[in-house]
């Protein structure tokens, strides 16, 4: 774990900053959440007063952030609580959702094929015929729900993320979780939905969990999607809160699910920001950073005035540690991959091939295999993965 005593001065101010908005833009493997841990345990330490909320993305990383807190502690203090948004927001519906109709022992439905079903049960006795346009196929019906709870639709009869809105999106998006309350059951996106909802319907919630957290610190924030960061805005609602975010614009990954490098303009704009800057790096040598530096500067989406990328490791010169080559078609470049490993003398086991889909994969297995090597594509298996049900279907 990294100790004061190792911290270079911006990771110091970081450690040391109390209370007003601080944004840390942080590179990979700047030591971002060590250092949050570490201003936690700080605050805690020097201030008995001190109760602290932290919100990230993955359970994984909740669970990380406090088994170092505790180390640090050497004990367990209900004084912190860290946790993902959803939990959060399940959390406090299940304390304060009678207020909109939901019972405190709902379940939370995270397969796909459940939400279909309770989609369906809701297209059922939905007047259909009073549409043309109404979509046959339920699944690009979950995907338009899906997006309209991550861009924090207000149930209007307008969506502005679309050009125009289909008469039916509001009565069916209503219906759809209307239903999901009456059953007790809510999936991830109306988890966030309901207790924005909530929170603007009673606002002495909001007073609750403001007097039950003195600071809030957010990790990954740049993969916040709208209905998160309004969320945030409602619980954080002044521009001098004591709100501690950890970021980067330059590694957005959940663009799929409403991340935008918007949401940090919209942080800058929304409070009265101080900024610092972690762009050491010290797990990647100088050979990743310099290429990851080249495709960064091609961003024009990304914050003004950041710094470049910089390696505190020792370089790789032994190893090509990159190499950026051009094919004309996938199978050329599947077949020069089963061609390099034998030029190299590589053995098959240590050697994995990444792609970004399946279809790209099973041709690399191809070409592997059609000079000599033995790959196989790994894959999850599911639940009713069997011969036995292979041939049953």
């Amino acid at each position: 774990m990294i100790e004061y005593k190792d911290l270079n001065p911006n990771q110091r101010s970081a450690a040391d900053w109390n209370d007003g908005p601080l944004l840390v833009l942080a590179g990979p493997g700047s030591g971002k959440t060590e250092i949050l841990t570490l201003r936690i345990t700080r605050l805690l330490q020097e201030n008995k007063l001190a109760a602290v909320l932290g919100l990230t993305f993955t359970n994984k990383a909740a669970s990380e952030m406090r088994e170092r807190i505790d180390q640090r502690l050497g004990k367990y203090t209900d004084r912190v609580r860290l946790q993902t948004f959803h939990k959060f927001a399940a959390e406090t519906l299940s304390q304060h959702g009678s207020h909109i109709g939901l019972r405190p022992d709902f379940n939370i439905l995270n397969g796909r094929e459940d939400r279909i079903a309770f989609l369906e049960d809701a297209i059922r006795d939905f007047p259909v015929n009073k549409y043309p346009d109404f979509p046959e196929d339920p699944s690009n019906l979950l995907g338009l729900i899906d997006r309209l709870f991550s861009e924090s639709y207000n149930g209007n009869r307008t969506f502005s993320a679309l050009e125009s809105t289909p008469p039916w999106v509001q009565p069916l998006f209503k219906k759809y979780y209307q239903l999901l309350i009456s059953a007790r059951h809510l999936d991830f996106g109306s988890l966030i939905f309901l207790t924005k909802q909530l929170l603007i319907k009673k606002p002495e919630i909001v007073r609750l969990i403001r007097r039950g957290w003195s600071h809030i610190c957010i990790d990954e924030f740049q993969d916040t999607n709208q209905a998160q960061y309004d969320l945030l805005r409602l619980i954080t609602p002044k521009r001098t809160d004591n709100l501690f975010v950890v970021a980067d614009d330059d590694q957005l990954i959940y663009q799929w699910n409403g991340a935008s490098t918007q949401r940090l303009k919209n942080l800058q704009r929304d409070y009265e920001l101080h900024t610092l800057q972690f762009p050491e790096s010290y797990r990647c040598p100088p050979e990743i950073i310099n290429l990851a530096n080249l495709l960064i500067e091609k961003n024009r989406t990304r914050l003004t005035n950041k710094s470049e990328l910089v390696s505190l490791r020792q370089s790789c010169n032994s190893i090509p540690v990159v190499r950026y080559l051009h094919f004309t078609s996938i199978n050329e470049e599947a077949a020069f991959i089963g061609e390099d490993i034998q030029k190299r003398d590589l053995s098959n086991k240590d050697c994995v091939v990444l792609g970004r889909t399946n279809k790209l994969l099973h041709g690399a297995v191809r070409e592997l295999c059609n000079v000599g090597h033995e790959a196989f594509l790994l894959q999850k298996k599911r639940e009713f993965d069997s011969p036995l049900v292979s041939i049953l279907a």
